[in-house]
């Protein structure tokens, strides 16, 4: 019965190494910040520039009165929402600028080609 005492006190010195291994990658992966490796760098100064004047227009919006559903949906109607407006919609992916990538059927086909003799 000595055997059986051995082992398992073996397991509980590896459970608790375990438990601690856990726990450390637990505690860093909340505290550390996220990194977007790779990304597009941009100075702290320079701030957001893909939208132009979406938040002096959001804060005329918020100091009026609630506005009619109809003209929530005329701003609407002009660009991609009534905040946004038209604002980078040159940048946004739809059919007439995307037709020469390729889709994801495209790009199976030929990897499988490529993988099949």
């Amino acid at each position: 019965m000595k055997f059986l005492e051995f082992n398992f006190s073996k397991v509980k010195v590896v459970r608790f190494f375990l438990s601690l291994a856990v726990s450390a990658i637990l505690l860093f992966s909340q505290t550390l910040p996220a990194s977007a490796l790779g990304g597009r760098q941009s100075a702290p100064n320079e701030g957001v520039d893909q939208l132009p004047g979406v938040q002096e227009k959001s804060e005329q919006v918020l100091k009026r009165e609630p506005r009619s559903r109809g003209e929530v949906q005329a701003e609407a109607a002009e660009g991609t929402n009534e905040i946004q407006g038209k604002a980078d919609a040159n940048k946004m992916k739809n059919p007439s600028n995307s037709q020469a990538s390729e889709s994801v059927e495209q790009k199976l086909e030929e990897a499988l080609e490529n993988i099949t003799p």
